[in-house]
């Protein structure tokens, strides 16, 4: 109850700070006391809490309009180092990197059937949106398969150069908001969703 109340006090900008540190800790606590309970995106969830505390956050709050400050008030305020974005960003390349070339060396991802298996998968399968015509057939099953393998080997590298970053985001973003509709992950899409966002903060120029 503690922990839902500080969520949303997170969400009002009331503290910010001192709301993610206590949220981190609840999470940490939680993680350690049954392991059990717990998948992959929840590891999600304690990088991610973590990396928020380094963040700027105390600039959106209740108390300033969330951050709709002017142009004269924006030049007054100070700079934020760039290396905790650097850090999320290199994180989830690190993740991204794990998965991919992980899909490569599964057998089912490289003869185009993963998902197949998938959508045959009661816990994970059964969104919204899962047409006969995507789902019940086995070449879109595989392209869809491939396409999503190569996208995960590809993204850590295309989401560096500013050509081609855009392109990455909406495809990574598109991917996920997919398995969002078609499967029954939790929260991890919109989890890898922020994660990704993260990559539309650029350094500031120097005039």
């Amino acid at each position: 109850v503690l922990a839902i109340v500080q969520a949303f006090l997170l969400l009002l900008g009331c503290a910010p700070k001192f709301q993610l540190i206590c949220g981190h800790v609840y999470m940490l606590a939680f993680h350690y006391h049954n392991k059990i309970i717990w998948d992959g995106e929840d590891v999600m969830f304690r990088l991610w809490s973590f990396f928020l505390l380094f963040l700027p956050l105390h600039r959106i709050t209740i108390y300033d309009g969330f951050g709709r400050l002017t142009r004269e008030e924006q030049k007054k305020t100070d700079t934020w180092p760039i290396w905790p974005f650097r850090l999320w960003q290199l994180e989830l390349c690190f993740i991204y990197a794990g998965a991919g070339f992980g899909k490569l060396s599964n057998e089912r991802w490289q003869n185009g059937t993963a998902m197949y298996y998938i959508s045959h998968e009661q816990d994970f399968f059964g969104g919204p949106f899962t047409p006969d015509f995507l789902f019940n057939r086995i070449g879109p099953l595989k392209l869809m398969t491939w396409a999503s393998a190569l996208l995960e080997c590809t993204c850590i590298v295309t989401i560096w150069p500013i050509s081609t970053r855009m392109i990455t985001l909406v495809s990574m973003i598109g991917l996920h908001l997919g398995i969002e509709l078609s499967m029954n992950m939790h929260c991890f899409e919109w989890l890898s969703i922020l994660g990704w966002i993260i990559f539309l903060v650029e350094p500031l120029k120097e005039s």
